[in-house]
């Protein structure tokens, strides 16, 4: 699932070879039952889900599937498949774009770099360290990438020239997700923990520990949202590392989170 400029993207497995990538409107809470403004269907697993400038990055097997959205004369929204773009040989684990590079991560344990949209690889970093699973890049000017392992490492790269140039985390578990919050935090996940680091120092600021695995998770200043087995979902302060609250808004283990805030003009300020 991935949340951009109100629309709400949600991908689903149909069978061992298929997909569908479904578009609704925003808000998703108030019309879970409602069809979706467009959907299609994709060739294979999505494994992961990026949306930038207007258009869906969607990681497959070998592939990343561009699709734009646009408006039908009937006015009815689409989406169309603009083209495949082969980066691996392998399934595409972990995806992150940004107006200069779009960067992939494989279960084929390299990394490959290319203009967004573009099918020729600029770079392949080789961190020889078990499943990409996660990438995140850093804000610009900076022009490095943060590759989170099998190994259980969180490696910064350059992308410019593929030199690594620091290990961010050290983890026994591997590396499962990466998510960058404004421009010196950045939050990792494995094993049973969420832990928040400092960019800049690389030094901890907090430890986010749940009872079992972290399936997915998002944050952001005030709070870590945590997906967890069994339906449940748990809330911690970042403050002080507290648990402010648990749900269990479904039944089956959480796949997939994200995060919206309601603006002033809803009347309703809350996330």
């Amino acid at each position: 699932v991935c949340v951009e400029s109100g629309r709400v993207f949600v991908s689903e497995l149909l069978g061992p070879s298929k997909s569908r990538l479904s578009l609704y409107s925003y808000p998703p809470v108030r019309h879970l039952k409602r069809a979706p403004l467009a959907s299609t269907v994709l060739r294979g697993a999505v494994a992961s889900l990026v949306v930038f400038g207007g258009h869906v990055f969607v990681g497959l097997q070998r592939v990343v599937a561009l699709l734009g959205v646009s408006r039908k004369p009937s006015g009815h929204t689409a989406l169309s498949k603009l083209g495949e773009i082969e980066v691996h040989t392998e399934t595409v684990s972990a995806l992150a774009v940004n107006a200069s590079r779009m960067v992939t991560g494989s279960v084929d344990t390299t990394v490959a770099v290319c203009a967004p949209g573009s099918s020729r690889v600029l770079l392949r970093i080789e961190p020889r360290e078990g499943i990409v699973f996660a990438v995140a890049l850093l804000p610009a000017p900076s022009t490095s990438v943060l590759v989170g392992v099998q190994s259980g490492a969180v490696i910064e790269f350059d992308y410019e020239s593929g030199v690594s140039l620091r290990v961010v985390l050290s983890s026994p578990l591997p590396v499962r997700q990466i998510s960058l919050v404004g421009p010196n935090a950045v939050f990792v996940s494995a094993g049973q923990r969420v832990t928040w680091l400092s960019l800049s120092s690389g030094a901890t600021r907090g430890v986010f520990a749940a009872d079992v695995d972290v399936n997915c998770f998002v944050a952001d200043a005030q709070k870590v949202v945590v997906g967890l087995c069994a339906g449940r979902v748990a809330v911690y302060r970042t403050v002080d590392q507290s648990l402010a609250l648990t749900m269990a808004p479904h039944k089956d283990d959480l796949a997939a989170l994200a995060l919206w805030v309601d603006g002033p003009a809803s009347g309703l300020g809350h996330d």
